[in-house]
């Protein structure tokens, strides 16, 4: 059973402004050792990112980053490096088809025959009608912003891109107060769902910055919504783009509305017009790294601290959207370093960093309860299947049938380190 506190935050943040302007100190001050990562970029030329695409044989898989699930079919993404695509109809046994080498790849997402994949400013189109052998088919250059500013560095793209990075790391000491894990706020202001082909489920995680409704792409960036029509699943058409908010990191379709989850908070657009987007609220939390997932009544946020983030804590926060207009905390959860979650039915999974895989029932949002809880595990993502999950990990991919969501039953793994 979790134990949960909103009450309490906002108690302890009263009684700490009140001592405040009474000029009490009750804040006992200690010192911790952080670290610090310093990153340099490895830059590639402009030219040589675009001729770097290439169809491969099966490789290891080291780094797994976003998914997506098409079927018996999974796309996985090598971070920076590429899609592994793998034949998933044996979830006991997936077998590896090929290796789409993409400089720059982080997104990738399909319709149909046809697989999309960002390559740093530009869009991608394969055909996978024989998904042993994509087959290119349209680029899209300069069709997103290039991110000149990553790990805290200023990038010269007259350099190129920066493909790769060496980084070096350190520890500082600093002081903190006791009262530091009650900066909390919230807003409340007013100013479709996942895809799915004839083959059966077509979604990716909740950790994507690409993603699919009906006959529409929509990709964020760290400000930016881009749009592009479908139309023609062959060749993606650039549609719209504007500002959407700030230090956005994830998008997850629901129905006619498209949630944007952000460092600062989460931003709700309706797509009703699917080519036009239009803003309806937003709902602000503590500064954190920030994935989402909804249903009809609640969306379910992870917070998350890190380096990049410069998070100030981990936890879940539930939030009531019945009243879209204006989204309202209901719950907060503590957690120890949450990344993606889903929903399937009355289950939420939890992907909680170092802490492993979690599973929860949640027809009581106010009484979560922690039904299993796999351990071994580093979790980034993870895509409910049937009465399955698939989870990507620091050190591969998991597959896990959970028709009894007490005891999650290991199917198989791809990865190049042992289990």
């Amino acid at each position: 059973m979790l134990f949960h506190r909103p009450l309490l935050r906002r108690l302890a943040l009263l009684c700490s402004v009140i001592l405040g302007f009474a000029g009490i100190n009750s804040c006992t001050v200690t010192t911790e050792t952080y670290y610090i990562t310093e990153y340099t970029p490895i830059y590639m030329s402009w030219d040589e990112m675009r001729k770097g695409v290439s169809v491969e044989g099966p490789r290891s898989l080291d780094n797994a980053g976003k998914i997506w699930v098409s079927g018996d079919m999974l796309f996985i993404n090598e971070q920076a490096k590429g899609i592994h695509v793998i034949d998933n109809s044996d979830r006991s046994a997936p077998a590896a088809l090929a290796f789409i080498a993409i400089p720059g790849n982080v997104d990738v997402a399909v319709k149909q025959n046809f697989l999309y994949a960002d390559s740093f400013t530009d869009l991608l189109s394969f055909d996978i009608s024989d998904p042993a052998n994509p087959r290119l088919v349209q680029r899209v250059n300069n069709v997103f912003r290039y991110q000149d500013y990553q790990h805290g560095v200023y990038l010269d793209s007259s350099r190129g891109v920066a493909a790769d990075w060496k980084t070096r790391s350190y520890t500082r000491k600093r002081s903190v107060s006791s009262g530091d894990d009650v900066v909390f706020s919230s807003n409340e202001s007013s100013p479709q769902s996942r895809s799915s082909d004839a083959g059966g489920i077509n979604q990716g995680g909740s950790m994507a910055r690409l993603t699919l409704a009906g006959d529409f792409m929509y990709y964020v960036d760290d400000m930016t919504l881009y749009v592009m029509s479908l139309s023609n699943p062959a060749q993606p058409q650039p549609v719209a783009s504007f500002h959407a908010g700030f230090a956005i990191e994830t998008i997850y379709p629901y129905k006619a509305r498209l949630f944007l989850g952000s460092q600062g908070g989460m931003f709700v657009y309706d797509i009703s017009n699917p080519a036009a987007p239009r803003y309806v609220s937003e709902f602000q939390h503590m500064l954190a790294c920030d994935p989402v997932v909804v249903n009809d009544d609640y969306a379910f946020i992870t917070l998350r601290s890190g380096t990049d983030c410069r998070g100030f804590g981990d936890e879940l926060n539930i939030v009531d959207i019945s009243n879209i207009t204006a989204p309202q905390l209901l719950e907060v959860y503590p957690l120890s370093n949450p990344h993606g979650l889903a929903l399937s039915g009355d289950l939420l999974y939890i992907c909680d960093g170092s802490d492993g895989f979690k599973v929860y029932e949640a027809s009581d949002i106010h009484n979560l309860n922690l039904l299993s809880h796999i351990r071994n595990l580093n979790s980034f993502d993870v895509i409910p299947l049937g009465a399955g999950v698939i989870i990507s990990g620091r050190d591969g991919l998991y597959q896990y049938d959970c028709s009894d969501p007490r005891n999650c039953r290991f199917l198989s793994r791809i990865g190049s380190t042992p289990n």
